[in-house]
């Protein structure tokens, strides 16, 4: 293999919360390599988690050659 994409990179919300009224909360979906973080301003932050540090790694590793 000599690339591989990772989906979703963000998280994401599913879209069922177009459709209820529950609290959008209810609907994030955790699992890409960056979460999503909402502010005090309400706004969603992008924060790098551990996976994306893994994925940088092995990424830069293969860059390489290694």
């Amino acid at each position: 293999m000599i690339a591989a994409f990772w989906f979703p990179f963000l998280d994401m919300y599913d879209w069922q919360y177009r459709f209820a009224t529950a609290p959008l909360e209810t609907y994030h979906q955790r699992f890409g390599l960056v979460d999503l973080v909402r502010g005090p301003d309400n706004r969603l932050a992008r924060v790098p988690n551990p996976a994306y540090d893994h994925f940088r790694t092995v990424a830069r590793r293969r860059s390489a050659g290694a």
